[in-house]
């Protein structure tokens, strides 16, 4: 698109908020717009930065960059993943600048003493958050894989591979063949398993934590067949909970949550302000339903 600073452009809303931009309305250039520019390497540590094919991002691949590793603790922490009450940004920050976390498992290693010197830390927040880090020790086996950061698992993805597998060690060893054939994974998330697990670091990693004591355990569902098996839904607009809440629902009675619409859709499960997902579902014929109707598919 040549798109330049200073360019005057034409959007339009993708999804349900997303600005993606159309074309440059070159005939309003004034000849004061400036190139951009892409650094080659990584702001934080350094290293060089790489664009993956078929993506618009550039990437550090550097395992050890401190920018990523600060991440990577938020990521860990977040509610999706292993729920750390009182682990956020800035005290992850602390914890990767002075020296005391370099990989994930480290979490699981921190003593009062050493948290104490960190800024705003008193006892009983130093005692808070090492309680909340052993919480997390019996996590089952879906927010594990979310919290693990692999590239391309989220909720969604980490469900469906630990209801496939049911055992940690099982998804560990799969092939390629095997996780590109299930249902719901598909081969670019497959060779984000596959890559993730050829990673000596990361797998190291893995076996500090399951020393620190978290336990991999074997993932058992108690689901029953239900009239959402098989069964695709979108959500969209404003609803009277979060997304994340009719999103669980649905996927604990076997039903399959993706971000967009299609003619493989059954249902979109629609809000207030639900914009262009419910114009694309009406012209496609999907089933358009509100919160009672979805309770009520449910029952």
């Amino acid at each position: 698109l040549d798109i330049r600073i200073g360019d005057t452009v034409v959007i339009q809303r993708a999804g349900d908020v997303i600005p993606d931009v159309i074309r440059v309305i070159k005939e309003k250039r004034t000849g004061t717009e400036e190139t951009i520019i892409f650094p080659h390497t990584c702001p934080s540590c350094g290293e060089n930065i790489v664009r993956p094919e078929g993506e618009a991002a550039w990437r550090c691949f550097n395992s050890s960059c401190p920018a990523q590793i600060i991440e990577k603790i938020f990521h860990f922490a977040s509610n999706s993943a292993m729920e750390i009450d009182g682990l956020g940004g800035k005290l992850a920050t602390q914890l990767v600048e002075k020296g005391l976390v370099k990989d994930l498992s480290d979490l699981y290693f921190l003593k009062k003493e050493n948290l104490l010197l960190l800024d705003l830390m008193a006892e009983k927040r130093a005692q808070n958050l090492l309680d909340a880090i052993e919480n997390t020790k019996t996590r089952e086996l879906p927010r594990i894989l979310v919290a693990l950061g692999i590239f391309g698992v989220g909720e969604t993805a980490a469900l469906i591979l630990a209801e496939y597998f049911g055992d940690f060690d099982m998804l560990k060893s799969a092939s390629l063949d095997e996780l590109t054939k299930i249902s719901g994974i598909g081969p670019v998330i497959a060779k984000s398993i596959i890559e993730y697990f050829a990673n000596p670091g990361n797998l190291k990693m893995i076996e500090n934590m399951k020393k620190a004591g978290v336990n991999f355990a074997l993932y058992k569902t108690d689901k029953k067949s239900s009239t959402l098996t098989g069964k695709t839904f979108v959500i969209t607009g404003t609803l009277s909970r979060p997304r994340d809440y009719f999103k669980k629902l649905i996927m604990n009675a076997n039903g399959k949550v993706v971000s967009t619409i299609s003619k493989k859709t059954d249902y979109l499960l629609a809000g207030e302000k639900a914009g262009s997902k419910l114009e694309k579902a009406t012209k496609l014929g999907v089933n358009i339903i509100d919160e009672n109707e979805i309770l009520l598919l449910l029952k």
